[in-house]
């Protein structure tokens, strides 16, 4: 498939194709990652945010090899797209979609979209569904470009609980010391 002037060949991911997924995931995600965002803000807690992503990533991939697909160019592997089919309810799930930084705007990230619709159609599902973040502009773009609309917005919220833990033990200690100053001076 020739996508911006250059031969993309999509293809089925392979068990040998392991490394080569993994070994990208960290620049892939980058930017787009909410486990890295939650990390920016509070520090790393345990593994790093590309760490998590890779370890789920492999998880997935080696419990169904069969929903990935790779994108090749000039046999390099490039980027990789994952999706699951709920057969019960005929829904495919677009779940990761991933480019390597040097090869986006490319056309790379349309063509494994493409061929994942085309497999969640040929497994007869009658609905695809993915989640993506609102800040992920690019992936919206090719997203609502392929007909995909916004049916539902939710907010992830976060917040330090080790400084409300320190408050409410300062409120407890300072109980507790005027307590005994009370009882001291009676």
């Amino acid at each position: 498939m020739k996508r911006s002037g250059i031969n993309v060949n999509i293809r089925r991911f392979k068990i040998k194709d392991m490394d080569a997924v993994l070994d990208m995931t960290k620049e892939c995600w980058s930017g787009f990652s909410f486990d890295q965002k939650i990390e920016s803000l509070f520090g790393r807690r345990g593994r790093a945010w590309w760490e998590i992503k890779r370890e789920s990533i492999k998880a997935f991939l080696e419990a169904h090899p069969e929903w990935c697909f790779v994108a090749e160019i000039n046999g390099e592997i490039v980027g990789y797209a994952t999706y699951s089919v709920d057969r019960d309810r005929k829904v495919g799930h677009v779940l990761n979609n991933a480019v390597h930084p040097k090869w986006r705007g490319r056309g790379v990230g349309s063509a494994l979209h493409e061929r994942v619709l085309e497999e969640l159609r040929n497994e007869g599902m009658d609905i695809a569904i993915l989640v993506t973040s609102v800040h992920n502009v690019p992936a919206r773009r090719m997203y609502e470009s392929h007909g995909f609309k916004v049916v539902w917005e939710a907010l992830y919220y976060a917040k330090s609980l080790k400084e409300e833990a320190g408050s409410i033990r300062a409120k407890r200690e300072t109980k507790k010391w005027t307590e005994t100053q009370h009882v001291s001076e009676a």
